[in-house]
Parts: structure tokens; sequence; C-alpha cells
């Protein structure tokens, strides 16, 4: 039997003592680490997108308020000018004549009336003929507080909706004869469709869309011309509240039309109306989502690439160093019998390697000096046969010399007795 070695002492390890931890750990952090930045790389684009968008906003409510304020400013300087060539209240004809020639110019003015200072109706001129004679809403529009102060100042109305079902307005301007004397004032009603038809053609994106809000936050130009026809308040919704507040904002709030939705806007400085840009928050996800899948499918094929090198890993390390460990504990239990086979040509296959020949030769040696403990053992039972021997014929001359001795002492008692028995058979005398 192989003499006892040395007991090697492996102790429990919890698992991030284990080398299989230190080994999968800078795995599992890169592979966190990765995720976070596909992760910050998705929002970083996804903020560029909101950004874009919110400059393309910013934009189109640009060009377009510019064209609606080149449209109210062209007719502005049109009833301006009417108005300078305006230079007798009375004169009928003259100013039936001027009155046409800028209705003419004008196709977005619907009718057009002059007014004395009392606001006695001097001419009144109908682009669809005199039989339209129906006319309502100046007497209160020039008696209200907006109409009074300045002989210089542009009177404009809130919208409405005429029979037609399109959006109206009033703008009037009072007439000043050469003396600088207020003579009158001159009005007319504005057709906004063709703002309406401009602002229901603009689109943003794909499914974005833009709508004109006046300076009290209600919808007068929009695609659905029926929310229109509703004078639709919409001084709560959130974009429209950041228009009457004067504030730009990226966040993302419910429209009235239902979704989600990120806008900007623009002042019609002309008017004091805001056109507002909105795009569906969806469709800024939708256009997202190839940059999603492909950022989803790249964090798939890291991971599965992180899979299979940890697979990798347990294959051609963990394995083969349990293969080690559990070589180690069968020694410790001196089972020599046994070696370690691990396939491949680095440096564990050398650990293995050097072990087996340690085995080996710990074999060998447990080998040789049990045979040596064997002729040893050999010779101390010769060495003790001898001896036994030797004490066997020690105790035999022993035996032999104490029985000559107790003769010895016999034959002395004898004599001494014949010695005894001669002198009492011998007479004194003789």
């Amino acid at each position: 039997m192989a003499p006892r070695s040395p007991s090697v002492n492996i102790p429990r390890r919890h698992f991030f003592q284990k080398i299989s931890f230190k080994l999968l750990a800078p795995y599992f952090f890169v592979s966190c680490a990765t995720f976070v930045i596909f992760f910050v790389f998705v929002y970083y684009n996804y903020t560029i997108r909101v950004e874009s968008i919110h400059a393309l906003q910013q934009e189109i409510a640009l060009r377009a308020g510019a064209e609606i304020n080149h449209y109210f400013e062209s007719i502005l300087s049109d009833l301006v000018a009417t108005e300078k060539n305006i230079s007798c209240i009375d004169c009928s004809d003259e100013n039936k004549k001027i009155i046409q020639n800028f209705i003419d110019k004008n196709p977005s003015i619907y009718r057009a009336v002059l007014f004395d200072v009392s606001l006695e109706k001097k001419e009144m001129i109908s682009r669809f003929g005199e039989e339209e004679t129906t006319f309502s809403g100046y007497e209160s529009f020039f008696k209200s507080e907006e109409s009074r102060g300045s002989n210089e100042k542009v009177f404009l109305s809130s919208v409405y909706i005429s029979h037609y079902g399109t959006p109206f307005m009033l703008m009037g301007i009072p007439v000043i004869d050469n003396q600088g004397q207020h003579r009158g004032s001159f009005l007319v009603e504005l057709d906004l469709s063709p703002m309406w038809n401009t602002v229901s053609k603009i689109r943003v994106q794909k499914s974005g869309y833009v709508y004109v809000v006046d300076k009290d936050g209600k919808l007068i130009a929009y695609k659905d011309a029926a929310l229109v026809q509703e004078n639709k308040d919409l001084s709560l919704i959130e974009g429209v509240r950041h228009f009457l507040q004067s504030v730009h904002s990226k966040e993302i709030y419910p429209s009235f039309s239902g979704d989600e939705v990120i806008g900007n806007w623009h002042k019609i400085n002309t008017v004091g109306w805001g056109l507002i840009a909105e795009l569906p928050y969806a469709e800024i996800i939708l256009s997202l989502r190839p940059l999603m899948i492909a950022t989803g499918f790249s964090l798939f094929l890291f991971f599965i690439s992180v899979v299979f090198m940890l697979m990798i890993i347990f294959r051609v390390i963990l394995s083969p160093l349990k293969h080690l460990r559990d070589g180690v504990i069968d020694a410790e239990k001196n089972n020599l019998q046994q070696t370690i086979v691990i396939q491949g040509n680095d440096e564990i296959r050398d650990v293995s390697d050097a072990f087996n020949e340690m085995i080996l030769r710990l074999r060998e040696y447990y080998q040789t000096l049990e045979k040596k403990v064997a002729d040893r053992t050999m010779q101390l039972e010769r060495a003790k046969e001898d001896i036994n021997r030797q004490l066997l014929e020690v105790e035999k001359l022993n035996e032999l010399m104490i029985g000559r001795e107790m003769k010895m002492i016999e034959m002395k008692k004898e004599i001494s007795e014949l010695k005894k028995n001669h002198q009492k058979e011998t007479p004194q005398g003789s």
C-alpha cells in the first residue's frame, strides 16, 4: 500500500471567488457597457431626430407664416393705397372705381364698404353682385374698443364662419383727407379660403400638419374644415398654450387630433395669429424603427457572440481546469493510477502533462519505496530468525550448563555423604 500523501486542503469558495466569475465578469461588464453604449446611441439619434424635426417644423412654420404674413401685408398695403386714393367720401363714381380696382386686384376681398364718420354706408361693392347686400357685423366692429384710438390704426376683427362655411374676417382702416381729418372708414370683408387652402396643403413629414389659431387660441385654419367651422377653442392644447405664452418647447403633448405630438409655432406678426406645426410622435418612433431594429439585431448578434465566447471559455479553460482540480483531489486520496487527459495544445495541456509526469514519478517513487521497505522487512525477518536461533542455542547451552552444575552439586553431595558414612564406619582406635 502506498504511503499517505500530505493532505491537500481545497477550500470551498463562493461564486465571486471562483475563476469562472473572474473570467466571465469582464464579458458581463463589457456586455453591460455595450448595451449602455447602444442605448446612448439610440437615445442620441432620437434626440438628434427630435432636434431635426423641431428645426424642420420651425422652418415650415416660418415659411408658411411668412407666406401668410406676405398675404396679409399685400392686402394691407393695397388697403392703405386705396384709402389714400379716396380723397372725397361723397364722390360716388370715383370711389366706386377705386374700390372696384381694389377688389379686382385682390381676389380674397369678398366685399368692400366705405363709411362716413357716422358709420353711414356710402359705397358697397360685392364681388358677386349687388344682389348680395347682406352685410352685418361692421357696426359692432367699429363701435368696439379695438376700433377706437389713433386714426392710423388698422382694424382687424376676429375670424368668423360665413354662410359659405369658410372663414372670413373684417379689415378696416380710417379714411384721412389731405388736411389730416378723419372723414370715414374703409372696411373690407376678407375671404380667408386661400390661407385655409395653403395651410391644408402643408405637410410635416408624412403625417404631420399645420394649423392656424387666432390670438385667443381659436382654430381658424386647418385641413379639416369641419373643425374650423366649429370655431374650436384650442387654448388648452399645450402647443397653442406655448404660442400664447411665447414659449418654445420640445416636449411631447396630446393634440386636439388625439395624437401624441411634438410641435413648434411661429407668430404671424401682421395679424397676431399663430401658425403651429405638429408631427405625431408615432411617426418619429416609426422613423427610428430601422435604427432600433438594426441596433436590436446588433445587440442580438453581440450577445450570441458573447454566449459563444463563454461556451468556448468553458470548454477550453474552465472544463480542463475542473479536470485538473479533480485530478489533484484524486491524488490527495492516494489515487495515483488515474491520469488527466486534456485535448489541445496550450498551456493547460502543458500543466496537465506536467501533472501526469508528476503522478508517474510519484507512482514510481512509491513503488521503489515499497520494494525497499519489503527488502528491508525481509532482511529484518532473516535477522530475527538468526537471533531466535542463536537465542535457542544459547538457551540449550544454558540448560546444558545448568544440568551439569546440578550434577556436580549432586555429586558433591554424594561425596560428602560417602565421607560421612566412611567416618562413621571406621573405629576411633584403628
